[in-house]
């Protein structure tokens, strides 16, 4: 009895999912446990390891960030995406009495058609690497692929908040080395006083645990910038809402020398979905590989409203 025989990697070529197929009871578990423990089939141990202990993950899971600054919309193959804007809004009053004629001001609106944006990947994986594997190797391919679309994603989001916030003067201010409590301050007293409060944050979390004690603010002690409690939610929910009423969101992902706030998603802008994510599989014998493609959705970003942006820059 082969450890190989009874554990086998399974692909299914239709759905494009992988898993175990483990025909092996628990006593013939331990019994090929065992036969592991005398056994000098280089092969077999190599086969056996691979099983049990697929290779360690050197990626960081992608997970999506700016997302939080757009209202999500979906739309099906054959809806038009158009997206009223107003234009020339005039409200005006006047005195009056009894004998006057009411006044009337008719406000104006056009439309705008975001362009939409699709991307795709693809996995080749070798009939022999599924063999020989022992572990859910396609599975492991599939999700850093899935990834790669999400940065994709996330670009195209930052770069509309980017030029939304470059397009107005003020939105974007710098303070030198670490972000500081009087930085802070300022954008949310500036984004107070035009009406458009600061609901949210997004930056790297050691961006924020690298808050100092003399830039104004007065947590912790020389050593540890802020509260251990503060740095446990960081690090562990990517989310803590504690200063100036703003959520603050963290990734991983994200620069560690910029700082990007703003208030409600429906006060901001779009995030247009257009169908959904696809996937296909296909077997190419003349090189002997599983084909799997996964084609994302349409995307499309529109923001509407740039007096509800900021961003911070550390220098």
């Amino acid at each position: 009895m082969k450890f190989s025989d009874k554990i086998k990697f399974v692909a299914n070529k239709e759905t494009g999912e992988a898993r175990f197929n483990l025909e092996a009871s628990e006593s013939e578990i331990r019994a090929l446990v065992a036969k592991m423990a005398r056994s000098t089939d280089v092969d077999e141990h190599i086969r056996f390891g691979a099983a049990l202990v697929p290779p360690i993950a050197q990626a960081i899971p992608y997970v999506e960030m700016y997302n939080i600054f757009f209202s999500d919309v979906s739309y099906a193959d054959l809806d038009d995406n158009r997206l009223p804007v107003e234009k020339d809004v005039v409200s005006m009053a006047w005195e009056t009495h009894a004998d006057a004629e009411i006044l009337f001001t008719r406000p104006g609106y056009m439309f705008t058609r975001p362009d939409f944006t699709e991307w795709d990947t693809g996995i080749e994986i070798s009939w022999r690497t599924i063999r020989r594997a022992g572990w859910n190797v396609l599975d492991r391919a599939m999700q850093r692929a899935t990834w790669e679309l999400a940065r994709k994603r996330d670009a195209q989001k930052k770069a509309a908040l980017d030029t939304a916030i470059a397009a107005l003067s003020g939105h974007a201010s710098t303070v030198a080395t670490a972000l500081t409590k009087a930085s802070v301050d300022s954008v949310l007293q500036s984004a107070a006083e035009i009406g458009y409060p600061i609901l949210k944050g997004l930056t790297n979390p050691s961006t924020l645990m690298a808050m100092a004690a003399g830039a104004g603010w007065t947590w912790g002690s020389e050593g540890f910038k802020i509260p251990e409690s503060f740095a446990d939610k960081l690090l562990t929910t990517l989310y803590v809402g504690t200063y100036g009423g703003v959520a603050w969101h963290v990734n991983p992902h994200h620069a560690t020398d910029y700082v990007y706030l703003g208030g409600n998603a429906q006060d901001i802008g779009y995030h247009q979905i257009r169908g959904s994510m696809q996937t296909a599989s296909d077997v190419d014998i003349v090189k002997k590989a599983d084909l799997h493609t996964i084609m994302d959705a349409e995307h499309a970003t529109y923001i509407g409203n740039s007096y509800n942006l900021w961003r911070i820059q550390i220098t």
